[in-house]
C-alpha cells in the first residue's frame, strides 16, 4: 500500500486504514512510525510478528530488521539525536507553558517548550546605538514546537520532508491529541 502526502510518497505493506494527522501533533509511536519510513525502514508482516526491514545486510549477511519497539526515535537520544545532528536541525528552548488545574486556572507548574528549525540562521550583532549581544533570527513560520528537544526536532524533519499533514495507520492515533 502506498501512502501519499502533499510532497512525498512512502510505502507500507501493512493493510489497514490510514488517517491524516497534523505534523505538529505527532508524538510517540505515530512520530516514530513516520520517521522510520523516512529513514528507509519498511514495515513487513512475518508469521507471528511485524518487523521493520531496511535495505542492506548486516555483518552476518542477514537482512537488517528490527521490531518497531526498537525504532523509538522520539525517546531514544541515540537514534533521534543522531538524526537531528545529521540533518542540521537547530533546537532552542522557548517560553514555557504553564499547567492548568481541573477548573481551568493556570498553575505555577512550568512545562518546557522547545522549538526546532531546519538549516542555518543569520546572526544579528549590535550596532553603535544598540547594546545587545549577537542574536539568532528565527522566524515563527519556520519552526515546529514540542515538549522535548527530540520531539520538536523530529516534527521539524517531518514537516520539511512531508508537509503539515501526513498519513499514518489509524491504530497509531491513540496518543495524538
Amino acid at each position: 500500500m502506498a501512502c501519499h502526502t502533499a510532497d512525498s510518497t512512502f510505502e507500507t505493506s501493512q493493510p489497514g486504514q490510514m488517517v491524516e494527522a497534523e505534523t505538529i501533533s505527532l508524538v510517540g509511536p505515530a512520530l516514530d512510525w513516520v520517521i522510520a519510513t523516512l529513514e528507509g525502514w519498511k514495515q513487513e508482516t512475518v508469521p507471528l510478528a511485524q518487523i521493520w526491514m531496511r535495505r542492506g545486510r548486516d555483518a552476518r549477511n542477514y537482512p537488517i530488521s528490527k521490531p518497531l519497539s526498537e525504532l523509538r526515535y522520539s525517546t531514544d537520544r541515540n537514534l533521534g539525536g543522531e538524526l537531528l545532528e545529521r540533518t542540521g536541525i537547530s533546537i532552542v528552548r522557548c517560553d514555557d507553558d504553564f499547567g492548568v488545574d481541573s477548573e481551568g486556572y493556570t498553575t505555577s507548574e512550568r512545562i518546557p517548550v522547545w522549538c526546532a528549525s531546519y538549516g542555518q540562521h543569520s546572526v544579528e550583532t549590535s550596532t553603535e546605538h544598540q547594546r545587545h549581544d549577537a542574536m539568532f533570527q528565527i522566524y515563527e513560520g519556520e519552526v515546529t514546537y514540542g515538549p522535548t528537544p527530540l520531539i520538536a526536532g523530529l516534527r521539524c524533519i517531518v514537516k520539511a520532508e512531508l508537509g503539515g499533514k501526513v498519513l499514518i495507520p489509524a491504530e497509531l492515533t491513540a496518543e495524538i491529541g
